[in-house]
Order: C-alpha cells, then structure tokens, then sequence
C-alpha cells in the first residue's frame, strides 16, 4: 500500500481534507482521491461525515483508496442485497448488523483511532444532546455506523447510553472543525449539492424517497455554512438523479464518473489554487 502521502505536510500551511455525506454519489470521491496521490498532497488531518466517514476512516487507516475500490467494485448486486436486513417498521426500515459486519471484516475491524497514519475526526449527531459530536478517540467501526445511520432508514446507533445519528442533520460538509484543529488550507469534498437543483418532473412516488429527499435537503442546508470559507477549495460534483439512487451502492461507474467530470472542470483552477497557496 502507498505511504508517500503520509508525510507531514508543509509546516507553513497546515492542509486538511473534507469528505462530506451523499450515501452512494461517494462513489464521486474516489478519482479526486486518486488525483491528490498523484500530487503528491500531504494531509495533515481529515474530517468526514457518513459516507466521506467511510471512505475517509479508510483512506486515513491504510494511506490508499485503490483496495477499497476494489473490494467494493467486486460486489455482485447480490452481494449488496445481501447487505440488506428488514427492520420492525416501527422502528426503522433496515437493520444496520450486516453492514456492521461487513465493515468490521473487509475495512476496519478492531481498529481505533490510534491507528490512523492521519489524524481523523468523525461527525454524527447525538440524539440526546441535539448537537454534533466530533469523535476523534475510540474504535473506528463506531464513529463510522453512527455517522452513516440515516434516521428513519437506519435505527440510531448506540454507543454507550448515547443515541447517534447520521452526521449530516447537523454537519454535512465539516470544515469548521479542520480549521478547530489548526488547518490553515482545507480542501473539500461535497457530494451533496445537486438537491436544490433537482429537475420538477421527478415523481416521489415511495415513502422512502420522500424521507432521502427531505434529509438530503437538510444536510445540504447543514452544509452550506461552510462553502463559502476562505482557505477553502471545494470540489462539488453534480448528480442528477433519483434521490433514491443515493442507496444504490451497487451503481459505482457513474457516480465515479460525476467525481471525474468534476476534476476535468476545476484542474485548473484546483492547481493554481495549491500554487497560489503555497501547498
């Protein structure tokens, strides 16, 4: 596995990366990942929220994306389905125990934060105190499950006496904490920005795409505080599809396509961005 990019990045400019929410559009992350190695970029710290907590609890752990990818794009639809547990209704409509499995055995198992190359910061929402929480210490398996647990869809995660919640109701895009640590340059990620854009002639025609769409709106709305930082560049794909595709993990080539279309239209101005930042 690669570990050119563990270095500690330039002293001067402390540089943080944001991996923020979008269920499977993270898809999009994996060829902007994949352009900072071959920059040879050097993060100092990373922060995620639900699927960028995945993906960035991984690249954070082994130093690389590629494996993940792999594994990943190896799954069958079957495989997918067979992720998926009917939940009591009343409750939620899926069970999360295989998906806790399957990250347990193939991503993270027993791991903790003490074992990252990078320094990692996880965001979910704590039900109990109707505030975000910043997990930065303890197994890595748990920040994750409570930052992907997508209320209504997923029963919160429970951590101790603590109720959790997908980290996107309060923090979608976290930035503001990257700076909190000393960051002096972020570069983000958000794989959210395509709700308000959402074409009228969509029909929700399931309660379950009524849910995503009103949460996807929320965390957008969570997420839009932090656009607008200075010291910030951000890379923003854009998806147009059904809201309820954000569940459909399988579809990998075209939501990484969205990611590759975005590098292609900001290069430009992303390398004269680290040029004049002096990353």
């Amino acid at each position: 596995m690669k570990n050119n990019i563990m270095k500690k990045g330039n002293k001067k400019n402390k540089l943080g990366l944001c991996l923020g929410g979008g269920g499977a559009r993270g898809y999009a992350v994996y060829p902007i990942i994949k352009k900072f190695e071959e920059l040879n970029l050097k993060f100092d710290y990373v922060s995620g929220c639900s699927v960028g907590s995945v993906i960035g609890a991984y690249y954070c752990l082994y130093g690389e994306v590629d494996s993940l990818y792999e594994k990943l794009v190896s799954l069958s639809g079957r495989d997918w389905a067979n992720l998926i547990s009917l939940n009591n209704p009343k409750k939620a409509f899926l069970k999360m125990r295989k998906i806790r499995k399957f990250f347990v055995d193939n991503f993270f198992g027993a791991k903790t934060f003490k074992d990252l190359k990078i320094p990692l910061v996880v965001v979910a929402t704590n039900l109990n105190t109707k505030r975000a929480e910043y997990f930065s210490k303890g197994l890595l398996i748990d920040a994750v499950m409570a930052s992907v647990s997508i209320p209504g869809v997923f029963k919160p995660y429970k951590i101790k006496s603590k109720s959790y919640v997908d980290g996107g109701i309060k923090d979608n895009l976290p930035v503001d904490i990257l700076f909190e640590k000393g960051m002096n340059k972020v570069i983000g990620v958000d794989v959210n920005t395509e709700i308000s854009r959402v074409s009228s002639q969509i029909v929700y025609d399931s309660m379950i795409d009524v849910l995503l769409n009103c949460f996807y709106i929320m965390m957008e709305d969570a997420a839009l505080k932090d656009k607008h930082k200075e010291n910030l560049f951000l890379f923003e794909p854009e998806f147009d599809k059904k809201i309820g595709d954000v569940l459909k993990f399988h579809q990998i080539k075209e939501n990484e396509k969205r990611g590759k279309n975005e590098l292609k239209e900001k290069e430009d101005d992303f390398l004269l961005w680290l040029k004049k930042n002096n990353v």
